[in-house]
């Protein structure tokens, strides 16, 4: 008996499975360990630490997100059945989530990491920081599309989703 290699789908499917579920626990570890750490220390040390969280979360996500829109992309092309569209939410979600980002949320953050412009401000600047930065990771949290990595995962990626194995029967 021959080890049979999956297909290329199969493949792209455990690739798309495994990207969700690491984008998933991404956004479950900001919201129950990083913010609720980062509430304890003072202002100045919140600040440090989000900015080096952020700086490495950013190059995560970025790289398994943009792996993931690429094998969701490709399955769409891919598959033949009815419900082929349903690859590219995830995809669409990676990218409105990229586009909010650049145009609303990185002009605040670049000012945020700026020590110059924050000393500049002053303290009643300081004390919006916190609040700003938990709204931040907040709002990753959503971008990253916690509720709908999860569900896309248990309900469509999943090997045993009874609702993917309904879509493929018909």
């Amino acid at each position: 008996m021959a080890l049979e290699l999956p297909t290329l789908q199969e493949g792209l499917k455990s690739i798309a499975v495994a990207a969700s579920g690491l984008l998933a626990g991404t956004a479950v570890y900001i919201s129950v360990v990083e913010v609720k750490s980062r509430a304890k220390l003072d202002i100045k040390s919140m600040r440090k630490q989000w900015s080096d969280s952020f700086d490495n979360a950013a190059v995560f996500v970025l790289g398994v997100g943009t792996v993931n829109t690429a094998a969701n992309v490709v399955l769409f092309f891919m598959d033949t059945s009815p419900y082929k569209n349903l690859w590219l939410v995830e995809p669409c979600l990676f990218i409105i989530g990229g586009i909010y980002t650049s145009i609303v949320m990185l002009p605040e953050i670049r000012e945020l990491k700026n020590d110059e412009i924050v000393a500049k401000k002053g303290d009643i600047y300081n004390m919006c920081v916190c609040d700003f930065i938990h709204i931040t990771s907040s709002v990753t949290c959503i971008q990253q599309s916690f509720i709908l990595e999860i569900l896309n995962f248990i309900l469509f990626q999943h090997p045993f989703s009874c609702c993917r194995n309904a879509i493929y029967m018909l």
